[in-house]
């Protein structure tokens, strides 16, 4: 089942997962050891879309990612996941899904990574 546009926002809460790495580890060939390259995009996409294929025939638009200090190699993490839509003047839905990823329990005092996703959504 693909992931539905009212599934991604958690209200502004945080929510606890650990996902499966492996397929991060083969795709990346990181070995576990240091700072794993690219670990924030891969986490905060999981995190929006909890695991689930996304609708076919949208389209990625843009990554912004913003991390200040390095995710732990290993979770568990936290996420928080915050998007806003709107109609293009050509009538496309553009999401703008604003994910924020840090450990778990969380650390107030470590800035959490942010990466922000801009798709155009499939239409309906």
């Amino acid at each position: 089942m693909t992931l539905q546009l009212d599934e991604l926002t958690t209200d502004g809460g945080w929510l606890p997962f650990e996902p499966d790495t492996a397929a991060y580890r083969q795709a990346t060939g990181w070995d576990g050891a240091g700072a794993p390259p690219g670990l924030a995009v891969a986490l905060a996409r999981l995190a929006f879309t909890r695991g689930r294929p996304l609708p076919p025939g949208g389209v990625l638009l843009g990554i912004d990612v913003d991390v200040t200090d390095p995710l732990p190699e290993q979770g568990p993490w936290s996420f928080r996941v915050d998007a806003t839509q709107r109609r293009t003047a050509s009538g496309h839905l553009v999401v703008r899904i604003a994910t924020r990823v840090d450990r778990f329990p969380r650390d107030p005092s470590v800035r959490d990574a942010r990466v922000t996703f801009i798709l155009r959504w499939p239409d309906a």
